[in-house]
């Protein structure tokens, strides 16, 4: 079950928002030259129904807009609205406001469907294009609002959480670790959202950027800049959307998987530069079935005195000297971060304002609740650990480096059978029981 969660938040955290682009961009692109499904026939079919002014379109109309208006400023100055909201009046006013907006667009569009359950000239105006949007809007506000209403604060923890992660997206380096914990409501908004990109070009919306007249017989113009910036886009959509094709996995299978950890802890440094052995950390791995986790004192024991790179500490040695200062004692960053979660202070005792929290690394390798593996028998036949998590010394951020599956596991056993491990006759059990009891 926790694989298949994995593997839906890849599919529609990951996958989906660039998946959501490209769509946007072909279904552009396709309207624009009047290619399938936009033909001639299309046009004029269109044409035949023209929009339809009233109360209710207006308040879906005004209400999106203000809604888009309100999360696109929050987007772009997200430390602004945090600073805002620390003023709990402010906030209840930010609160208050979106709700309301939320509230006004949902009262829009229950008024616009309840004009096409009884008016036959509106189901006539209206094409399946447009109820299917109608339909996508009415989760995505829905979803706004039932979070407003039964989580509180959605201003802050929308600045805190989604927009770290919604930027993540545009760098093209998707970080889903800070709202794969988000409640189910706030999950669907941001899906709904996608829905919404992708299906916009199926609407009046986007004539502006498609050049395209009104649907009054009038021949369209074209524009040469509009289609190059329509190229371009899709061009950069394509390249981002094809390497997380190419790096998307079944159910099951993990091999790439390369999560963000709390801390940045750089094996590429520990086992390669300084050469420090897997199981100084891992020792577990010689005892029992599991490599276990380090415990923080084992960090300690280096780290007690190693308070930055030695590089930094040197530049402030040598700029100490010059300016004739004590040198400052330096703390990385992430070493803050480990210090912090032991209640140490700045001199590194326990500081009483500071509650230990334990560490919440990210597991990497993740086998099957019915398959057993057994460090100890592994370790013990002298197999490097290299040999299933890959050249682990040139990693900065650990990854799953083998798929880790059945039929790899089995072929491993047949060859060390065959050949020995660094020379040495073993016996590996192919036997079902072994890893399946």
């Amino acid at each position: 079950m926790d694989t298949l969660r994995e593997y839906l938040d890849q599919l529609l955290f990951v996958l989906l928002p660039y998946a959501a682009a490209v769509l946007f961009l072909l279904l552009i692109v396709a309207r624009r030259y009047r290619m399938p499904p936009f033909t001639r026939a299309w046009a004029i079919e269109r044409a035949s129904r023209p929009p339809r002014r009233n109360a209710a379109r207006l308040l879906v109309g005004y209400g999106v807009l203000l809604l888009l208006g309100g999360h696109l400023l929050a987007f772009m100055i997200p430390q602004q609205v945090r600073i805002w909201n620390q003023e709990p009046v402010r906030l209840y006013i930010l609160e208050v406001t979106g709700l309301v907006f939320g509230l006004t667009t949902l009262v829009g569009l229950f008024l616009t469907a309840g004009q096409w359950i009884v008016n036959a000239e509106v189901r006539r105006e209206s094409g399946p294009a447009d109820w299917l949007m109608y339909l996508v809007l009415l989760v995505s506000v829905g979803s706004g609002v039932g979070t407003a209403l039964f989580y509180q604060w959605g201003s802050t923890w929308y600045a805190i959480y989604v927009v770290p992660y919604l930027r993540s997206i545009i760098k093209l380096d998707p970080d889903i670790s800070l709202i794969i914990g988000l409640p189910i409501l706030a999950k669907t908004h941001l899906i709904s959202a996608y829905l919404l990109l992708a299906f916009l070009p199926l609407t009046r919306v986007v004539r502006p950027l498609i050049g395209e007249e009104p649907e009054s017989g009038q021949k369209k113009t074209g524009s040469t800049l509009t289609t190059a910036v329509l190229l371009i886009g899709l061009g950069f959509s394509t390249l981002a959307l094809v390497p997380r094709l190419l790096s998307a996995h079944l159910p099951g299978s993990d091999q790439g998987y390369e999560p963000k950890q709390p801390i940045a802890f750089s094996h590429r440094l520990h086992a390669g530069e300084m050469q420090i052995a897997c199981l100084y950390c891992h020792h577990e791995a010689e005892h029992g079935p599991h490599a276990g986790i380090p415990a923080t004192s084992i960090c300690m024991n280096c780290h007690k005195s190693v308070t930055s790179l030695i590089s930094e500490v040197r530049a402030e040695f040598e700029a100490a000297k010059q300016e004739k200062r004590p040198a400052k004692k330096l703390v990385s960053q992430e070493l803050a971060k480990l210090y912090n979660a032991l209640g140490l202070d700045d001199k590194q005792q326990p500081d009483p304002t500071k509650t230990p929290t334990p560490i919440r690394w990210v597991r990497v390798h993740n086998l099957p609740t019915f398959a057993r593996f057994d460090h100890r028998a592994h370790v013990g036949a002298g197999v490097e650990c290299q040999r299933c998590h890959g050249p682990v010394e040139t990693m900065e951020r650990v990854r799953q480096f083998s798929d880790l599956s059945m039929g790899w596991c089995v072929n491993c056993h047949r060859e060390v059978n065959e050949d020995g491990v660094d020379g040495k006759v073993v016996h590996a059990s192919n036997d079902c029981a072994t890893c399946h009891h």
